[in-house]
């Protein structure tokens, strides 16, 4: 019964991961989408390929080389390679995070065009082209920042 308890505890965590992947694969292949670059959605499934192909070489090995998958080395070395790993992913989160709302509105045209009218409509007033000016100046300061 023992051996049933583990087999059925490593199924549900493989479960569970393999949704997380396919949740996380789901949300860059939306924001491909979304913003226009599906030409990149390619490299997004090589990486999972190659994912994949590291999990397989990495399994082998282990089984390969008789490492105990319960020794407290390994086991704490992989938590602290996935730790990194994990952690750098929420970095990317968080990073992309702050501005992919104001992203995928620019990239509606019809949005952008409203935009682009406004500024026009600015320019050409006399009284308004401080504002004009300014406006520009700032989004200009923004679309710098985004890129840093």
């Amino acid at each position: 019964m023992d051996i049933l308890s583990k087999m059925l505890e490593a199924m549900v965590i493989t479960l569970r991961e393999g949704v997380e992947a396919a949740l996380v694969i789901g949300i860059l292949l939306a924001y491909l989408r979304k913003t226009g670059r599906e030409a990149l959605t390619r490299y997004v499934l090589l990486g999972l390929a190659a994912a994949t192909l590291a999990s397989l070489a990495g399994a082998i090995f282990i089984q390969r080389y008789g490492l105990d998958p319960e020794n407290e080395v390994l086991e704490g070395t992989v938590m602290f390679v996935a730790a990194g790993l994990v952690g750098s992913l929420v970095v990317w989160m968080w990073r992309t995070g702050r501005s992919i709302r104001q992203r995928l509105e620019e990239r509606e045209p019809a949005q952008r065009a409203k935009r682009f009218q406004e500024l026009r409509e600015m320019a050409d007033d006399p009284a308004r082209h401080k504002s004009f000016l300014m406006k520009a100046s700032l989004l200009e300061s923004t679309r710098r920042a985004i890129r840093t």
